[in-house]
């Protein structure tokens, strides 16, 4: 869309939204405010309470069509990292990985700053061009109570965009004072890799107790904004820097103390039961009443939250969430799919089926099958996991805690990186009396004369050839853990 083209008006909006006019005007303009949204609290993580205002349908679906919209004419700032493509809480950390010290700030009532006079005025500029019936109606759609709300799809957009000057600002006020300069919605991060920070953004003061340069709190104040200095932070090295809840002293994590919560919920609904321990949570962490509704739901749905969260911050490879996965599967018959595949990756194992995808169907799955009606804990790699590269490491960790490397090995096997790269491993581990090796060769007396001059090391091994006898070979492969 041309910017400097003629004002755009509230028909050509409604057509850009397929929405009838009449409709679109009813929505913003008959529908009085109190019936426009539902209104609720949640806790906050650090006390304290945060209100929600979530829109009713007709108008949530509106709403949704005017952010696509919205969109079109967006073009983010690389410091912007809160409801941005591609980027989140740990970019927003990663940004500042190098610096020595780091100046926290949090911008007061963000949301409730940006109110209808503002959209009003950012509409009616470029690149929107708004009439003012258009900017005015539009303005109405997105503010409640004079203000952003928090939980309308709108919001998070109009934010970053009321923002963009503000984050322009910054960034040249950070470029003079050699310094990094992001904004992960109302937190707003600076480091630097010198011993200290120019003064136009640290002006004096220790750890406990900073004043703020007064180009900084010119420049916020400048763009309709107010520092909260009660949240203000400054950090070095010799204490745990943190950005938007990530220290990031060494590499990108969550604190230890987070993650013991986790594990403390787990352990409460494994030891008091579901029930129980939503009805604890309730009380002694939301300081609801016991007879207060909620979701039934509410105590799962934040431990998955949780570990959703660590592992988007430390992979989900990582030991510490498959450990949690791993225990929260032990609580929950129908986990999510990635947690339960992670969670039974993580398991130890008596044997690790090592196949090409050739014998998958015919051979290995066959195998696994009847293994585990013995009762015996197997895994066959690429059977439940479908998410890539970053499950490795916890494939690794299997096959390097199996008892038993079976090893199904056939001309089609050797020479294929991942197959070869598994039998080396599982031969080597061997070699150190950490693991046995439970040769079946598939073929001809030919293919595996062939087969077994391309594993030398196990050439004069004991070995079993397939005669499609799945059950056979678990038997014995049960008789021989036994």
């Amino acid at each position: 869309m041309d910017s400097t083209s003629k004002q755009i008006t509230l028909e050509d909006i409604s057509a850009r939204l397929e929405i009838n006019i009449s409709k679109l005007s009813y929505i913003i303009y008959k529908i009085p405010d109190n019936k426009k949204y539902f209104n609720f609290e949640i806790p906050k993580k650090n006390g304290g309470k945060r209100s929600i205002s979530k829109p009713v349908p007709k108008l949530m679906n509106v709403q949704r069509k005017v952010k696509d919209y919205l969109l079109s004419f967006y073009i983010s700032k690389p410091c912007s990292h809160g409801f941005e493509v591609n980027r989140n809480i740990k970019t927003n950390a990663e940004r500042h990985l190098k610096g020595k010290l780091l100046l926290n700030i949090d911008i007061k009532d963000f949301f409730g700053s940006i109110n209808f006079g503002r959209i009003f005025g950012l509409l009616s500029n470029k690149p929107f061009n708004f009439d003012k019936k258009a900017a005015a109606s539009i303005a109405k759609l997105v503010i409640y109570n004079n203000s952003l709300p928090q939980g309308a799809p709108t919001s998070p957009i109009l934010s970053n965009m009321i923002a963009r000057r503000m984050d322009s600002s910054l960034i040249k006020l950070a470029s003079k004072s050699r310094a990094t300069y992001t904004r992960y919605v109302d937190d707003i991060t600076f480091s630097t890799t010198y011993n200290r920070f120019d003064k136009n953004i640290v002006d004096s003061g220790n750890f406990d107790e900073v004043i703020v340069g007064r180009m900084l709190i010119q420049t916020i104040n400048k763009e309709g904004f107010e520092i909260n200095h009660r949240k203000t932070r400054l950090l070095n090295k010799y204490v745990r820097k943190e950005v938007t809840e990530i220290t990031i002293n060494e590499f990108p994590n969550v604190r230890r103390k987070y993650i013991n919560s986790i594990f403390g919920m787990i352990f409460s609904w494994k030891k008091h039961g579901y029930e129980q321990s939503l009805q604890i949570y309730k009380v002694k962490y939301l300081k609801l009443n016991p007879s207060s509704d909620v979701s039934p739901n509410l105590y799962r749905s934040i431990i998955i939250g949780k570990i959703s969260f660590v592992a988007h911050i430390r992979g989900w490879d990582d030991v510490v969430v498959s450990k949690l996965c791993r225990r929260y599967c032990e609580c929950d018959s129908e986990p999510p799919k990635r947690i339960k595949a992670i969670g039974e990756l993580s398991m130890k194992y008596n044997v690790f089926i090592g196949h090409a995808s050739e014998q998958k169907d015919d051979i290995a799955k066959p195998l696994f099958d009847e293994l585990t009606k013995l009762g015996i804990k197997t895994f066959i790699d690429i059977v439940e996991i479908k998410w890539g590269d970053s499950l490795t490491k916890l494939i690794n960790k299997s096959l390097a805690e199996a008892e038993y490397f079976l090893a199904i090995i056939s001309i089609d096997s050797i020479g294929k990186s991942w197959p070869d790269t598994e039998m080396n491993a599982a031969i080597a581990r061997q070699i150190d009396g950490k693991q046995k090796v439970l040769p079946l060769f598939v073929g001809t007396k030919t293919q595996i004369d062939e087969c077994k001059n391309h594993y030398s090391l196990i050439s004069d091994k004991l070995y079993k050839e397939w005669n499609n006898n799945p059950q056979e070979v678990a038997q014995e492969i049960k008789d021989l853990i036994s």
